[in-house]
This record gives structure tokens, sequence and C-alpha cells, in this order.
């Protein structure tokens, strides 16, 4: 009986450490995907606060502002450039 006993607990154990390994490994495959994700978003905002500053300084170059305009398109600027950056640091 001992020996039957032996064996099941050698089968339970290289079960229970085929789990493990398995576990571990989606786990790394798991944070590599979140982490890729992660720097796609990254991009994706700084692409997005480029063009929003892009559009800006076209808007500003133009010469057909008041510095009253100029002085409220700077406040949206910074307005929509904290909401991104805020938005990245909810994530």
């Amino acid at each position: 009986m001992s020996k039957l006993k032996r064996e099941v607990t050698q089968l339970m154990d290289r079960q229970s450490k085929k789990e493990d390994e398995y576990n571990k490994k989606m786990q790394e495959i798991i944070e590599k995907q979140q982490e890729v994700a992660f720097h796609r978003e990254l991009d994706k905002n700084d692409h997005m606060k480029g063009k929003i500053l892009e559009s800006f300084k076209q808007r500003l170059n133009s010469g057909n502002l008041s510095p009253e305009e100029q002085a409220a398109m700077m406040a949206d600027l910074n307005s929509k450039m904290a909401h991104i950056n805020d938005a990245l640091e909810n994530e």
C-alpha cells in the first residue's frame, strides 16, 4: 500500500509542477501582451498629441488671430494636453 501511495504522491507532485510551469508561462505571455498593448497606447497618445500640437501651431502661425484668440487657443491646447495626460495616469 505504501508503494502505491508513494507513486500517487509522485504523480501528483509531477502534475502540480507541470501546472505551475504552465501557469508561469501563461503569466509571462499575458504580461508581455499587456506591455505591448500599453506601449502601443502610449505611441497612439503621443501621435494624437503631436497632431493636436501641429494643428494649434498652424493656426497660431497663420497670423490672423488676435492676442485674446491666441491666449484662448493656448488655454484650450493646455486643457487638451492635460486631459490626455490625466487619462494616461488613470490607466
